[in-house]
């Protein structure tokens, strides 16, 4: 079955609410997975001469993820732990 992986990321709230819209109006709606935000990609793309957008971004704070899981519940999807 199809799954959706969806990055939390601070103050992203509302785009967690536009996804869940954009997913119930699909056929079946999918299960999510959420992944918590972290900065490690930026040392993978430091050697490939890339800039990461995000190095700046703040780090999530601690239960980010639960929140994030229950805004989505709320809106009526199913969350994968």
């Amino acid at each position: 079955d199809l799954g959706v992986g969806q990055v939390v990321m601070p103050g992203v709230e509302e785009d967690l609410r536009a996804v869940a819209r954009w997913l119930r109006k699909r056929p079946r709606t999918p299960p999510v997975r959420l992944i918590p935000f972290h900065r490690l990609a930026a040392a993978k793309q430091a050697p490939l001469g890339r800039p990461y957008p995000f190095a700046s971004a703040p780090l999530l704070p601690e239960g980010a993820v639960p929140e994030a899981a229950s805004l989505l519940r709320r809106e009526g999807l199913e969350v994968l732990e």
